[in-house]
């Protein structure tokens, strides 16, 4: 398996500036940008969908995560591992959904 070398979450969007509808996908700390996403240029995107991409991307980490340990689970049948349980991988993957439709993942994730 490959190493993993992204940036470390969370990763978040905003608006990047008022002139244009384009977002930022921002990671931690300040001026970390990870991405920018346009409208587009010959095919014009709606708010709706850039927004949607946005929050998509920004929720990488937390799905990346989500999924590592879905799978880990998967793999070992299911079995009890000390602190890991049905609800918390069922809160992960709802957590991950969350961000990635664009709406705020629970607090206990």
């Amino acid at each position: 398996m490959t190493r993993n070398t992204h940036t470390p979450g969370p990763w978040s969007y905003r608006k990047e500036s008022d002139y244009e509808m384009t977002q930022e996908v921002m990671g931690p700390g300040e001026d970390n940008c990870i991405a920018n996403i346009w409208p587009g240029t010959v095919v014009r995107k709606s708010v709706e969908e850039v927004l949607a991409n946005a929050a998509l991307i920004a929720a990488a980490p937390v799905l990346y995560e989500a999924l590592k340990e879905a799978l880990a689970m998967a793999e070992d049948g299911f079995s009890f591992h000390p602190g890991w349980t049905d609800q918390r991988v069922c809160d992960h993957l709802r957590a991950a959904l969350a961000l990635a439709e664009g709406r705020p993942a629970p607090p206990q994730v």
